[in-house]
C-alpha cells in the first residue's frame, strides 16, 4: 500500500513538473484581439531577437511632437529565422514606415506584432493587367471595377 502511494505521489509531481513550463507562457491573454492599431513612423530603438519572442522598440512622435516610446512583441525567432530575419535585421536607428499590431489591454504602448513596413520599402509593380475596350460606352460594371482597382491601389498603369 505504501509503495501504491509513492509511486502515485511521484506520477502526480512528475505530471506537474511536465506541466509547469506550460503555465508560464502568457498567450494572447493581455492583448485586444478585436482591434488593430497602427503607428505610422519612427526609428527603431532597440530589437531583442531572443526566445520565446522577439521584441522591437521604438520611438515616434504624436501630434503635438511629443516623443512616444512603443514595444512590439512578435513570433519566435525561430520562424523569423527561417524566413530571413537575423539579429541584425533591425539596428537603431531603422526608420519605420508603420507597425500594426493588437494593443496591449494595458494603458501601455505596446503591441502584439502583425506587420511591419520599413521606410525603405518599396512596394514592386504588380504584374497585373486590365485589358478592355477603349470605348466611352464602357458598361457600368467594368468602369467602376477599374475606378476601384485604381483607387485602393498604388498601381502604376503604363
Amino acid at each position: 500500500m505504501k509503495n501504491k502511494f509513492m509511486s502515485l505521489a511521484f506520477a502526480a509531481i512528475a505530471a506537474l513538473g511536465i506541466a509547469a513550463p506550460g503555465f508560464a507562457h502568457h498567450g494572447a491573454s493581455e492583448y485586444e484581439l478585436t482591434e488593430q492599431v497602427t503607428v505610422t513612423g519612427g526609428a527603431v530603438t532597440r530589437f531583442e531577437f531572443v526566445n520565446p519572442h522577439i521584441e522591437i522598440y521604438w520611438e515616434t512622435k504624436d501630434d503635438k511632437g511629443g516623443v512616444q516610446k512603443w514595444r512590439a512583441e512578435g513570433t519566435t525567432p525561430n520562424i523569423l529565422f527561417r524566413n530571413g530575419w537575423t539579429k541584425d535585421s533591425l539596428k537603431p536607428g531603422t526608420q519605420l514606415q508603420l507597425v500594426t499590431g493588437n494593443r496591449c489591454k494595458s494603458a501601455e504602448n505596446c503591441m502584439r506584432l502583425r506587420k511591419i513596413v520599413l521606410a525603405s520599402f518599396e512596394r514592386p509593380a504588380l504584374p497585373i493587367h486590365i485589358v478592355y475596350p477603349t470605348s466611352r460606352l464602357l458598361s457600368a460594371k467594368v468602369r467602376t471595377f477599374i475606378d476601384l482597382a485604381v483607387e485602393i491601389s498604388d498601381w502604376r498603369f503604363g
